[in-house]
């Protein structure tokens, strides 16, 4: 089947910083704050465990916002499940795109698997590019997806 103008693979895909996954990071570690802070324990545990939460809060936004190395700027999903990631830093790498990717109208994580061997997972909110970027990566997803499922369906299990 052959794609035509917009809908053409290879897609390009050009990614921005999601305001609204930095605004759910940090209100699910505010909650997470106030209730350790109505806890009825010692004073040394909730202080333990809020330096905990400030650790994960700094962890992950650090991950997300401030290090160009983890989040893409740029993706081009090519035929056979590949993809190229181009990243701030001008780094280019090669991967797959893993069977446990996970598709929402909303939401979209990206679990790649790169040449050297290491796991990405990348939530992609409506907010981090176009809304029609989105739906063409939500559909070519899909059809991997599909196109998994067929090869699982063709290849007979081999009991060891």
């Amino acid at each position: 089947m052959m794609l035509s103008g917009k809908y053409a693979l290879p897609l390009h895909l050009e990614v921005q910083v999601s305001q609204r996954l930095r605004f759910i990071i940090m209100i699910a570690h505010a909650w997470c704050a106030l209730l350790v802070l109505v806890l009825t324990a010692e004073v040394i545990i909730k202080i333990a465990l809020l330096i905990m939460i400030l650790a994960s809060l700094v962890f992950y936004l650090n991950r997300f916002y401030l290090t160009k190395r983890c989040m893409p700027c740029s993706i081009v999903l090519k035929d056979e499940a590949q993809v190229r990631l181009q990243f701030a830093d001008d780094n280019v790498e090669r991967a797959i795109i893993m069977g446990d990717t996970y598709l929402h109208p909303s939401l979209v994580i990206l679990r790649l698997k790169t040449e050297n061997g290491r796991v990405l997972s990348l939530p992609m909110l409506r907010d981090s590019m176009s809304g029609d970027q989105h739906r063409q990566l939500r559909v070519y997803l899909r059809l991997q997806q599909y196109r998994m499922e067929i090869v699982r369906k063709k290849t007979p299990l081999i009991n060891a």
